[in-house]
């Protein structure tokens, strides 16, 4: 829990201050991705029977983020750190489902679709944001805002 409030404060921090750089993006993925993985080896660890249960929809997320990040490889050579904010409201879902996941009696099945959903589209969008943008580039707000400011990439 802890580690959601710190990387919001941050976040947060970040853009008011002005302190934002590509290193403190790749740094806040890293931590994000971290903290998601921990999170899953804790579901893992208490409550396998729950995700297996639901084992296709673990396998489509995976398979979206290994593709995501293989192509983000192949294409800059380095992770992704768009940001966007369907990928800020994915994980602002998925911290409430892990965090509702260990904190009440039962999970929350509903709110697992809801993640799930969200992720799924923040993995899509972010799938098609590499075939758009030709240069990596850090914090973009968004498949949307790219497309209008196509030129701007080009």
């Amino acid at each position: 829990m802890l580690s959601f409030v710190t990387d919001a404060i941050d976040g947060f921090l970040a853009r008011r201050y002005h302190v934002v750089s590509v290193f403190g993006a790749k740094m806040d993925s890293i931590g994000d991705d971290l903290t998601v993985a921990a999170g899953i080896v804790g579901l893992l660890s208490s409550n396998l029977l729950f995700l297996m249960n639901r084992i296709e929809f673990v396998i489509v997320l995976a398979l979206l983020y290994l593709v995501q990040l293989g192509l983000a490889f192949q294409k800059y050579k380095r992770m992704t750190n768009f940001h966007t904010y369907v990928a800020k409201v994915a994980a602002v879902s998925q911290a409430a489902f892990l965090l509702s996941f260990f904190f009440f009696t039962r999970p929350l099945v509903p709110l697992f679709y809801i993640t799930f959903t969200l992720t799924a589209l923040d993995l899509i969008e972010e799938i098609i944001l590499i075939f758009v943008l030709p240069v990596y580039a850090v914090n973009v707000k968004g498949l949307y805002w790219v497309l209008k400011r196509k030129n701007f990439y080009q």
